[in-house]
């Protein structure tokens, strides 16, 4: 089964879930890969299988938006909108789209954590690509993984390890419901806890200092949102 065969490692792993009383229902978890403006960040995912599934493609929208708030990649909107050929919400070239005999959930699930969440998506931008290795690609290029970076610190790693928190400290407060990957979560955040404290600060930082294509105040932000996810991280239990 699919199970068997997701990507599962520590810098980027993919996790699914499906509704006990509607199997039709999925929910998805992928895990930021390293070397990329998501690393270590967790995105997700809701999905419906269509009643012809899979004569048609499923329908797949991303959760994680920041309430709408935050576009992080090209192909992922800030409605929840995922554009994939895969999925027929991207145009894409012949053979790419959806096969009934031969496509997968499984190929949707890699294709959004290997084409999707890369170290440059500001290049999936249609006309983008062409300005790759060019001085106007690099300004490009670290301006919009400015952007993405400190989204990714907000909502993909902040905003679950808080609501983590708050449930440890009121147990018994039936407002903050059981999310469908609450242990997975705080296992992930757990376990990356000193690679985002230690090592994506000290890089991240780093690059902004250095790097002069750097907007102004981008390092300020860094610096004061990894104060905030510290906090929240190291009262993770």
């Amino acid at each position: 089964g699919i199970s068997g065969s997701l990507p599962l490692s520590l810098p980027s792993s993919a996790f699914v879930r499906v509704d006990e009383e509607q199997a039709q229902l999925w929910s998805i978890l992928i895990t930021g890969p390293e070397n990329t403006p998501y690393d270590s960040g967790a995105f997700i995912f809701d999905v419906m299988l269509p009643s012809d599934f899979p004569n048609k493609p499923p329908l797949v929208n991303l959760k994680t938006t920041g309430g709408g708030r935050v576009r992080f990649n090209p192909n992922l909107y800030n409605c929840g909108k995922v554009c994939l050929s895969l999925l027929g919400t991207w145009s894409g070239g012949e053979g790419e789209g959806w096969n009934a005999q031969h496509s997968t959930m499984l190929q949707v699930i890699v294709s959004i954590q290997s084409l999707i969440f890369v170290s440059d998506p500001c290049f999936n931008e249609p006309g983008w690509e062409k300005d790759r290795g060019t001085d106007i690609g690099d300004k490009k290029d670290f301006e919009y993984n400015a952007v993405i970076k400190t989204a990714t610190l907000e909502w993909a790693i902040l905003d679950h390890v808080r609501r983590l928190n708050r449930k440890m400290q009121r147990e018994n407060d039936v407002a903050i419901k059981d999310g469908p990957f609450d242990e997975v979560l705080r296992a992930h955040f757990l376990k990356r806890r000193d690679h985002i404290l230690t090592v994506l600060r000290s890089k991240w930082e780093r690059e902004a200092k250095e790097n002069e294509h750097a907007p102004k105040g981008h390092l300020e932000k860094l610096e004061a949102k990894f104060t905030e996810v510290a906090k929240e991280l190291k009262a993770l239990k």
